[in-house]
């Protein structure tokens, strides 16, 4: 993920890149850029015709990332895809709240990492041979996410062990 251009930690940042290959008529650039970040084609030719100001609006490049993460999960196992790809659509769920979309555009911030924390905090919880997880609502899971998204990755972990802890007490 990220391989050509590297991770942006803004639309602002995304759309000055492709701003860039634009004015220097780089179209080929321009497609790659969007492609690497999950967004649209046509909005890369729309930019590169004028027909529109910037690659991207701070939502679509919020979803982009998403469809970027997707992409990088693709090659996991069926049971981490599918909790990731629960994950994912939650955090989709979630951008109709304005503050949540451009967190998920920060450096580094996965919805697999999410993932990785609840199964190691649900593996101390590991009895035998038997399968883990970390279960709860919707509700639960946005709780999550936000504290991923808004506190520090220590806070982060500390939440999830305390609320597995709880489930499987």
């Amino acid at each position: 993920m990220f391989k050509k251009f590297g991770e942006f930690n803004s639309a602002e940042e995304l759309n000055a890149a492709a701003a860039g290959f634009a004015a220097e008529g780089d179209m080929e650039s321009l497609k790659a850029l969007a492609e690497e970040n999950g967004i649209d084609l046509e909005n890369a030719e729309d930019l590169a015709n004028g027909d529109i100001p910037e690659l991207c609006m701070p939502l679509e490049a919020a979803y982009g990332r998403l469809t970027a993460e997707e992409k990088e999960v693709s090659s996991r196992p069926a049971r981490e895809k599918a909790v990731i790809m629960v994950i994912i659509d939650q955090i989709r769920a979630m951008c109709s709240d304005d503050e949540i979309v451009p967190r998920i555009m920060l450096k580094g911030k996965r919805a697999a990492e999410i993932y990785e924390v609840m199964r190691d905090a649900a593996g101390k919880h590991r009895n035998g041979n038997q399968p883990v997880c970390v279960c709860g609502t919707d509700r639960d899971l946005e709780r999550m996410i936000r504290s991923y998204y808004f506190s520090g990755i220590d806070d982060f972990k500390a939440e999830v062990a305390a609320y597995v802890g709880r489930c499987c007490a």
